[in-house]
């Protein structure tokens, strides 16, 4: 039987703090990358941002949609409409 993904609610994608790509389900993913450090090499937060990956002729694509502190999932969502 094929897994289910669940759909990212905004506290499961403000909560997320551990580096990886957590799926949205029908190619929206969000990326959460290692601590972005300042220019005093104070750690900033996670850099968090919503990727969408869709196939073209069996090749795979990537297309950044946008920071996640300033787009929610459902803005990400139809963005990749």
């Amino acid at each position: 039987m094929a897994k289910t993904i669940e759909k990212l609610s905004l506290a499961a994608v403000k909560n997320a703090n551990k580096p990886g790509i957590y799926g949205d389900g029908l190619g929206l993913w969000l990326h959460v990358g290692p601590n972005a450090l300042d220019e005093n090499g104070k750690p900033t937060g996670r850099d968090k941002s919503w990727i969408f990956r869709y196939m073209i002729d069996g090749k795979a694509h990537e297309m950044g949609l946008g920071v996640a502190h300033t787009i929610g999932p459902a803005i990400a969502f139809l963005l990749a409409l």
